[in-house]
């Protein structure tokens, strides 16, 4: 049996819609242990573009439903290019060169409530880059709220209630945040890169000082630069979101629509007891606060059907002087936190029950020197049965005490959680191309840490949390897949930071 893993994933949505309370994000089901998992609410996300829905190599505004540009014609010079040449997370950004390309998103018309805008900026060494955020923007008329100029030599200059109003420093040939926040019940605004405090100020005064409007309606993404420098950049991970003064308490898990258990609010996942196997159930869970609940975030239907690991890891030594051969095997590998019991062993002899025991040897007599024989074992839990394992030997008084591989495997992954390195062991029965990759809740592969050909043998890798380029992963689950010839198999890992 492979165990099954059932993936939903939080969609981000347009101002027209939010929940009145931000559910839990990235729920998963785990067939096999009958465990539900999430991560904590994306808080008041309206909106989010990570650039990754668009095809690489066309026109931005041209694709989507949310980019115009500043003339209305998408597809035309001042569009801009969705590219997969660099990219902050997932494949693709966009990138803004030469004189002409004028994106904008019209968020809408917001007059009250608390706003964070958002975006991951890489600016090219030797270039620089720019972009605006807009009071009101409706195609005839506008009005500017901040301007931002970033120059070729690592400094800012950020345009609000006056030009140049101040300065600062970011990461050039590197991404970084830039974040405006922006309360229009206070009329107020702050701006920060890279977590960093640059400057607040007066949010109705417009960029050059005079008095505007209270409301914000538009973020502009133009391809301009300090005097002096060329224009090259790109931007990802755009985001609007509506922060909400309320406090989270915890989470509520239910089962079949019925309420199921509560948990706090550092707890990600809870296993359902008193599960049927090949039953099918519908789980459920929402986020608890102060001043009520979410919604419930359910996944599709799944079948609670568990896997019960056999013991690994056998051998047998034959000792012809006393007539007799003692069979070994190592407990299975458990990755079910205590949530099923390990009975003992069942032991068979040419696939013939010949008894139980609690412990990891077993003495088989009466066997004839130069007789080939089939040395099994079954491990019993409290809910069912393992699949027999078994390890072929010869009874001819030659020691055979290595450990002999009798199954492809992926074994769990040791520590778990972890920071920021963990063991993974597997077992190869017979040699062929093996790959282990490593992947996010959002099914992006992270991290390949084995691809190449591997013969019949017991294996350990390492992963230390970083991707494909060496840079750390943020926390989080986690998912390691291995195919070997006709054997896939994934795991679930978690990284804590």
């Amino acid at each position: 049996m492979k165990k099954g893993i059932i993936f939903i994933l939080v969609l981000m949505f347009t101002v027209s819609w939010a929940f009145a309370f931000d559910p839990p994000s990235n729920v998963t089901v785990d067939e096999a242990t009958g465990t539900i998992s999430w991560e904590a609410p994306v808080t008041g996300a309206y909106w989010l573009d990570d650039m990754d829905s668009y095809t690489a190599g066309e026109y931005l505004a041209l694709q989507s439903d949310d980019w115009t540009t500043w003339s209305g014609t998408p597809g035309g010079a001042d569009d801009g290019y969705v590219v997969d040449e660099l990219a902050f997370s997932g494949l693709n950004s966009v990138k803004v060169q030469g004189t002409t390309t004028d994106l904008v998103h019209e968020f809408g018309t917001f007059t009250s409530g608390v706003y964070e805008v958002s975006m991951m900026m890489y600016i090219e060494p030797g270039y620089g880059g720019y972009y605006n955020l807009l009071h009101f923007f409706n195609g005839t008329s506008s009005e500017w709220g901040m301007e931002v100029y970033f120059g070729s030599n690592g400094t800012g200059d950020l345009c609000a209630t006056a030009q140049n109003i101040t300065t600062f420093s970011y990461p050039v040939g590197s991404w970084f945040e830039v974040l405006c926040i922006i309360d229009l019940d206070a009329d107020w605004a702050e701006y920060y890169v890279n977590g960093t405090f640059v400057y607040e100020w007066q949010w109705s005064i417009d960029t050059m000082g005079a008095q505007g409007s209270c409301e914000f309606g538009a973020i502009d993404i133009f391809a301009a630069a300090p005097t002096g420098d060329t224009v090259m950049f790109y931007c990802d991970d755009v985001m609007l979101s509506e922060v909400i003064s309320r406090d989270l308490t915890g989470y509520n898990v239910y089962l079949e629509g019925d309420l199921n258990g509560s948990v706090g609010i550092d707890v990600f996942e809870f296993t359902y007891e008193d599960l049927i196997v090949g039953n099918s159930y519908i789980a459920g869970v929402s986020a608890l606060y102060d001043g009520g609940e979410s919604e419930i975030i359910e996944v599709p239907p799944f079948t609670y059907n568990p896997i019960f690991n056999p013991p690994q890891n056998l051998a047998v030594v034959s000792n012809p002087t006393d007539d007799f051969a003692t069979f070994t095997w190592e407990a299975p590998d458990s990755d079910w936190d205590n949530t099923r019991d390990l009975l003992g062993y069942e032991i068979y002899l040419d696939s013939v029950s010949v008894g139980n025991t609690t412990e990891l040897t077993w003495d088989f007599f009466d066997l004839e020197n130069g007789v080939f024989y089939d040395a099994g074992v079954v491990a019993v839990y409290d809910e069912g049965n393992s699949d027999l394992v078994e390890v072929n030997f010869e009874y001819a008084g030659t020691l055979t005490d290595d450990i002999i591989v009798v199954t492809t495997l992926l074994n769990n992954n040791y520590p778990n959680p972890f920071n920021p390195v963990t063991n993974i062991s597997y077992s190869i029965v017979e040699t062929g191309n093996v790959t282990l990759e490593v992947y996010n809740v959002g099914g992006q592969l992270v991290k390949t840490l084995v691809k190449e050909v591997r013969e019949t043998g017991n294996y350990t890798t390492t992963w230390n949390g970083t991707d494909d380029t060496g840079k750390s992963v943020a926390s989080g689950i986690y998912f390691y897949k291995m195919k070997a010839n006709n054997y896939t198999a994934t795991k679930k890992m978690i990284l804590m930071k």
